[in-house]
């Protein structure tokens, strides 16, 4: 059975804190659509959590960073 979008985000953040670019680049999407409505999801269900800010190249602003949370590493 494939994997979960959302285990999939919580597979390649790990133990790191990422941006939602970063978990789409890494996972190779160039949409971020792929991955901001399930960060969404899983930030509201405390899967994961927004720790800080971090300025992104791409478009020239601040944007959240997102680590898991100890409930996410079951």
């Amino acid at each position: 059975r494939p994997m979960s979008r959302c285990q999939v985000i919580l597979d390649t953040l790990g133990s790191r804190t990422m941006t939602a670019r970063e978990i789409a680049t890494e996972l190779h999407m160039a949409d971020l659509n792929g991955v901001k409505p399930r960060i969404s999801e899983m930030v509201k269900r405390g899967e994961i959590v927004a720790v800080g800010k971090r300025y992104d190249p791409v478009t020239g602003k601040t944007v959240a960073t997102y680590r898991r949370t100890t409930y996410a590493g079951r």
